[in-house]
Parts: structure tokens; sequence; C-alpha cells
């Protein structure tokens, strides 16, 4: 998020700006600079993305040959330029992308969007 662009997407949707402020301090746990809109069903795997290119932009190189980690607030973390997670409940879920900086050594977050997560099936 360095450029206050998003590049992250989910089930080839790409997130856009979350217009929405926390309403207070305890929603900072699960609000993110961007969001996904519709409604994600409960127990489906969702694609999640990062455009590369765009990234490429803002990261250096050496940055760039570590492929992305990303966290979910229910405690998973997969790594990859691409994966898939499913949550088992529904609620309102923050997704971060992390990058790795080969100068210091550390994982960094680079990106982070809401989702909604539903019990019924289909997206609204």
């Amino acid at each position: 998020m360095l450029d206050q662009q998003p590049s992250i997407s989910a089930d080839g949707v790409l997130a856009t700006i979350n217009g929405r402020p926390p309403a207070s301090a305890a929603a900072l746990a699960s609000w993110a600079a961007f969001v996904f809109g519709g409604d994600y069903p409960r127990g489906e795997a969702i694609a999640l993305t990062e455009d590369r290119r765009q990234i490429a932009l803002v990261l250096t190189a050496a940055a760039m040959r570590r492929p992305w980690r990303w966290t979910f607030v229910n405690g998973a973390m997969a790594d990859g330029w691409s994966v898939r997670h499913a949550y088992i409940r529904a609620g309102r879920w923050r997704i971060g992308g992390v990058a790795y900086d080969p100068g210091s050594g550390r994982w960094y977050t680079f990106d982070q969007a809401e989702l909604t997560v539903v019990a019924a099936h289909g997206r609204g």
C-alpha cells in the first residue's frame, strides 16, 4: 500500500479503497484501507492474488525475489503470489499481504483488505 493503490484481488476482483472509516478503536482489528465488495461464502476457498507488475513499481528487485506471505485474522498464513483460503466462520475479516525486506531480513505488511464472509451461498 505504499502507493495507496490497491493491488490485491479476490477471485479476480480488485479491491477498492475503503470509504468506511473504523467505527471505534476496537473496529481497527478488522479494518483495512482496501475492501472487497460483495460477500464470500463460508467454507469456500477464495483465490487471492497480488498484481506483481504494480508491486514491482514500488518494491526493490531484491524484495520481489521472495514470494508474498499472506496473513489471515483467523491465524492462518500462506506463502505465494497467489493463494487460496477459506473461512469457516461468517464475519468481516482482514487479509494481509506481507512482503520480505532482504535489507533488514524482516517481513512487513504491504497490503491489507477487508472481506465479508457469509453463511449463505452466493455472492451479493
